[in-house]
């Protein structure tokens, strides 16, 4: 009886809380606005328009993207041609073609239990029945690498020890997985080329991580290079068989930054770095295997795009306006490219072929009502020791500045994690939500978060509940001076490490 009763009040406070989210805004700022109308709840949360993370085969011939099938997550593959499309019904995390395209590779967390399994379907043919590639029960599996030439793909699998992960390489078309290399226990990465060979590997040791090549001997390591825990060292993009690499590395300096790491003797090459901000990511050439395009956020979106005739290409698709155009993938010869492009009300996704029109692909949910959004702009402010502090704020549509509304802070967890401008924020539909209800939204990179260098993060040792808070009240007394906030209606939100600031 009781179990009903506690039952019956928590569908009553959903009802409460549901019809809330539809009241709109009657703080005395906002009277004369003229605010768009508002955009019902789970326009925010759900789409069955909604489409993303498309992805072209290496042979140019099809592509891949998230969507729905009817109600039911899924995934599906078309002809680059507009040919028969057909779904893979799962609720997928990733996604990516083996390297002859024949076989698509799906990462999924069907249970919910962050066991992620991966699949792998027939990308030709009207099949749509999925193959687990490690199917061992409470056990988590990665893909690492497409081994060219073929169908089969490297993976990472804890299903021996559930403490560490093993390398294997699987064949979709069936047969037993491949045991390549045993984790001795204290290996935290596998590195393998596109060949399917491992020609490094992270071993753990004190508070120091060693990369180590194979050594003469078989089943011999020896020690190529090390990094403290407090470097990054981010390898991808193995070639010149195994002897060179790309990473981005904070080693000797302060930010995250592209280098050609020699694997060798860990030597390495400075290629581009941003003077601001770590770089986010980089896009090499499939073809190449040098960069295509380096990616950073020192404020609004920056990226670097080594292609002359590439960058004009991506610049138009942008437009006027910020944006943060990505090469989400590219087929063997770098002449059909699925590229997304994000803002801060939403992202639209292209693919782009030599000698041919920008083709719209489809749009995730918050670009389908994009014009009902608003906008955001990075802001910055000095903390109250001195530090220079950068952030977000998202204003409603319809209303100025100088307006002192109410206001929520909106902290990211982590803190090892970061505020960011375009639609990748984890946050972006609960800000947009919050705006499109009145509020002003205020974001705030407290030192202690990442993007900005080590000396930023490393100014958070022994300042949680201290200089980090601090640096958050110092965000709202700087938005009420500014006449943006309304002091007595200032809100703050969060959720993992951020619950415990709020």
């Amino acid at each position: 009886m009781q179990s009903r009763f506690i039952g019956l009040w928590g569908v009553v406070l959903s009802c409460v809380l549901v019809a809330g989210c539809a009241t709109g805004p009657s703080h005395p700022a906002l009277a004369g606005a003229q605010l768009p109308e508002l955009i019902p709840v789970r326009d925010f949360v759900a789409s069955r328009q909604s489409t993303g993370g498309y992805r072209v085969s290496p042979d140019g011939q099809h592509i891949a993207w998230f969507g729905t099938d009817g109600v039911v997550p899924a995934i599906w593959i078309q002809s680059v041609d507009d040919g028969d499309a057909k779904a893979f019904r799962i609720r997928a995390r990733s996604i990516r073609f083996s390297a002859d395209s024949r076989w698509l590779g799906i990462t999924a967390d069907p249970t919910g239990d962050e066991n992620t399994r991966i699949y792998a379907g027939p990308v030709e043919g009207p099949g749509t029945d999925l193959r687990e590639l490690m199917p061992a029960p409470r056990s988590v599996a990665h893909f690492s690498e497409a081994v060219e030439g073929s169908g089969d793909f490297i993976v990472t699998s804890n299903q021996r020890d559930k403490k560490v992960f093993d390398l294997y390489r699987v064949n979709p078309a069936g047969g037993a997985p491949v045991l390549l290399a045993t984790n001795p226990g204290n290996v935290s990465w596998w590195g393998v080329d596109v060949s399917g060979q491992l020609r490094v590997r992270a071993r753990l040791q004190g508070d120091q991580t060693l990369l180590e090549s194979p050594g003469a001997e078989p089943g011999t390591w020896q020690v190529v290079t090390q990094r403290s825990r407090w470097e990054t060292l981010n390898i991808f993009g193995l070639h010149d068989q195994g002897r060179k690499a790309w990473a981005l590395s904070n080693r000797g300096r302060d930010k995250l930054a592209l280098v050609r790491l020699d694997l060798t003797n860990g030597a390495e090459e400075l290629v581009y770095a941003s003077p601001d901000v770590d770089l986010d990511n980089v896009t090499l050439s499939r073809r190449t295997r040098e960069p295509l395009v380096a990616y950073s956020m020192p404020g609004y979106p920056a990226r670097k795009v080594f292609d002359p005739a590439l960058a004009a290409r991506l610049s138009a698709l942008a437009g006027y306006q910020p944006a943060e155009v990505l090469v989400t993938s590219a087929d063997y010869t770098d002449r059909v490219l699925t590229v997304a492009v994000a803002t801060d009300r939403g992202t639209r996704n292209y693919l782009l072929r030599d000698g041919q029109e920008p083709k719209f692909l489809g749009e995730n949910r918050l670009s389908l009502i994009s014009k009902d959004l608003a906008p955001t702009e990075p802001i910055t402010f000095t903390a109250r020791d001195g530090l220079p502090m950068h952030g977000y704020l998202t204003l409603p549509q319809g209303v100025v500045q100088q307006q002192r509304l109410p206001m929520v802070l909106l902290v990211h967890g982590g803190p090892w994690a970061r505020d960011r401008w375009g639609d990748g924020a984890t946050s972006r539909a609960m800000q947009q939500f919050l705006a499109n209800r009145g509020y002003a939204v205020l974001q705030v990179n407290y030192r202690g978060s990442s993007g900005y260098g080590r000396a930023h993060m490393e100014k958070a040792m022994g300042e949680f509940a201290g200089r980090m808070h601090d640096d958050l009240i110092d965000g709202v007394r700087w938005a009420v001076e500014r006449g943006v906030a309304d002091p007595q209606r200032v809100a703050i939100y969060g959720a993992s490490y951020s619950s415990c600031m709020a």
